[in-house]
């Protein structure tokens, strides 16, 4: 498929200039509390960077509107626009990416005079020459890429706070170790009975996965990737949680860390130094180092293919159960949930007997990826008591059952798997 041509939004350009310097007054504040241990930071001069009193008041301000608007229901209101299946995705090469990142240069930036290609290859070559993998070579290259962002605006960004900072999670107690975390007093949130308690929507030893973090250029790019590329979890969570310093640095919301997230953390942890630290005015050729990491895309990133929906995900996840590639292919280039539904009864070698042994967890997963329903929703699951839930659409049949919803209980026999409905139950325990 031909990448299409990338409309221009000049207003992203004078905003990506901002936003930019922003950003690196953000970074300087960290790079002062970070003890770094990588091999190439270990004579690097962190004095040379602006020191934390030079960027106090435009980082407290920016920490200030972030943390009054970042709530659960921007939160899910902007996965609503990332995932709409009305929404007309952009698409590029990873390369076409970098290119397109690089017209918002920060002219105004002191520590370096670098453009945004030059400083992630900057990112990418210190990884290489401390000879880690080649995958986190590629996610120094591309961690930065969720700024793209900018440039569509149907993403509804609304201004800096929903695009840089520190991360964390939304949907439960602000921890006193986010940064200028007195700031959240504006929050609504935090007067919710079930937003504002310690686990709120979640559960102790939930997981990471599970957890909704603030909307920002990282969680975008994460949500671009983790389905379009074969980069490992440990690529996925630095992508998603470097940003995330009230976890991996202060100690907080461990309680919700899975067996799994401390492995994340530690690959978390070893990334960040380079992110931070690998700033300077030696300028990378370009053109020398195209061809070594174009190689790196395409063995990361074999296929060009557009934003899943819930339906792609179960339908891919059943291809790669029959090994079925021709029709995984097809589900990949699917623009609209019924293209994947319609898929779904083409798949070859499909088994009903190991589709129910393994569907389950898949769908759990989706529904709690996906992230779409409205802010009022996890409440309404909240009052619906013991009762049995079935995903259905209220003017038709009931999905699975072939009965009316009044009809269904008294033949629930003949149920089929459910498997959402189940999902759904499984939330509603969580908010308990």
């Amino acid at each position: 498929m031909a990448p299409s041509a990338i409309s221009e939004y000049p207003p992203a350009q004078d905003a990506g200039q901002a936003l930019e310097s922003l950003s690196d007054a953000i970074d300087e504040v960290n790079c002062i509390k970070y003890d770094s241990q990588a091999k190439f930071d270990t004579e690097k001069d962190k004095t040379q960077f602006r020191q934390y009193e030079d960027a106090c008041d435009r980082v407290k301000n920016f920490y200030r509107e972030q943390h009054e608007k970042q709530t659960v229901a921007y939160n899910l209101a902007a996965r609503t626009r990332f995932n709409s299946a009305a929404r007309v995705r952009t698409e590029m090469t990873v390369w076409q990416a970098i290119e397109k990142l690089n017209t918002l240069v920060d002219e105004s930036d002191p520590d370096t005079e670098l453009s945004q290609i030059e400083h992630l290859l900057q990112s990418a070559e210190a990884i290489r020459r401390d000879g880690k993998p080649r995958w986190m070579q590629l996610t120094g290259l591309i961690h930065d890429l969720g700024k793209l962002m900018l440039f569509f605006p149907e993403l509804g960004t609304q201004g800096q706070w929903d695009v840089v900072g520190d991360t964390f999670p939304v949907g439960c107690a602000f921890d006193k170790r986010i940064v200028l975390s007195d700031t959240f007093a504006a929050n609504p949130d935090t007067k919710d009975p079930v937003f504002g308690s310690k686990f709120g929507i979640y559960s102790p030893g939930c997981g990471l996965d599970n957890v909704m973090l603030s909307w920002g250029h990282d969680e975008y790019l994460y949500h671009v990737v983790k389905d379009q590329s074969t980069l490992p979890d440990e690529a996925l969570a630095m992508i998603r949680y470097h940003s995330f310093y009230p976890w991996h640095r202060e100690g907080a919301y461990h309680e919700l860390m899975s067996k799994k997230d401390h492995a994340m953390m530690k690959a978390v942890q070893a990334f960040n130094p380079y992110d931070l630290y690998s700033k300077s005015d030696d300028v990378p050729s370009v053109e020398e180092l195209k061809p070594y990491y174009l190689e790196l895309i395409d063995e990361f990133f074999p296929q060009k293919v557009v934003k899943w929906t819930l339906e792609h995900y179960i339908v891919y996840h059943k291809t790669l159960i029959s090994k079925d590639r021709a029709v995984s292919k097809l589900v990949l280039s699917a623009t609209i949930p019924g293209g994947a539904e319609f898929l779904d009864h083409r798949i070859r070698g499909h088994s009903d007997e190991i589709w129910r042994e393994l569907g389950e967890e898949i769908v759990r997963k989706g529904n709690l990826l996906e992230f779409i329903r409205p802010a009022t929703d996890a409440r309404s699951r909240h009052t619906t008591g013991d009762r049995d839930l079935v995903e259905a659409n209220p003017h038709d049949r009931v999905l699975e059952t072939g009965y009316m919803a009044e009809d269904a209980v008294q033949n629930e026999a003949d149920c089929g798997l459910n498997l959402q409905g189940k999902a759904l139950m499984e939330e509603r325990e969580q908010l308990r």
